[in-house]
């Protein structure tokens, strides 16, 4: 199976939405993902979960939690050629025999990157706080800093880039500065990577181009 990982708001729903529109076949159905790993389906009022789809607004592309556990604990058979996005300390658990090539984001500016996912964080406190939730684990996030998260962020960085060393994995890195500032050579390299044939134009025009020192 094809991973994307990184630490988090880290370009890799972009990757995930590049992968589906060049072709490439998903474990599961992340592309009706919305949000699934947050609280937003607690929130009965919809104001905090709008604020959670405009965050991402074209899917966050990932399974929920458990099921990304369910595959790691019961294996990923039949699963060849597949992509998935793995984040963070779930890829560190993850059985490396059965991965083929790992897609890692990442972002060149790593305090907007931490201050993205303390911002969620934020959101879904706020719902369970004031509408209930019974899921644990936005409770990490609970009087926690921008720099708390960040130093999370690179520990888990670290664990990420050491079992990708120590086990050889064949792997490609992905900067998101570059990607939404220059797309088409970007895509280009994960063609390259994963021995592509295919048409790139609309993976190329699903990004919303920016430049690069306004990211």
């Amino acid at each position: 199976m094809i991973v994307v990982t990184g630490a988090g708001r880290c370009g890799s729903s972009l990757m995930m939405q590049t992968l589906h529109l060049l072709g490439v076949p998903m474990i599961g159905d992340p592309e009706n993902d919305t949000g699934r790993n947050t609280l937003m389906e607690d929130d009965h009022i919809g104001e905090l979960s709008k604020q959670i789809i405009e965050a991402n607004p074209k899917g966050y592309w990932e399974l929920a939690i458990k099921d990304i556990y369910n595959l790691i604990d019961n294996g990923f058979d039949n699963h060849t050629g597949r992509a998935i996005k793995i984040m963070g300390a779930a890829f560190t658990e993850l059985p490396t025999e059965n991965i083929e090539k790992v897609i890692f984001c990442k972002r060149r500016d790593r305090v907007t990157q931490a201050e993205g996912l303390w911002r969620i964080a934020q959101i879904d406190l706020e719902i369970k706080e004031t509408q209930g939730s019974s899921n644990p684990y936005v409770d990490w996030f609970k009087d926690r800093s921008v720099q708390d998260i960040y130093t999370l962020q690179q520990l888990t960085l670290n664990h990420i880039e050491h079992i990708l060393n120590r086990e050889n994995i064949d792997v490609i890195d992905i900067v998101f500065e570059d990607i939404v500032s220059n797309p088409q050579p970007e895509i280009e390299k994960v063609v390259r990577f994963l021995e592509l044939d295919v048409d790139i134009s609309k993976a190329v025009e699903n990004v919303d181009v920016r430049n690069e020192a306004s990211v």
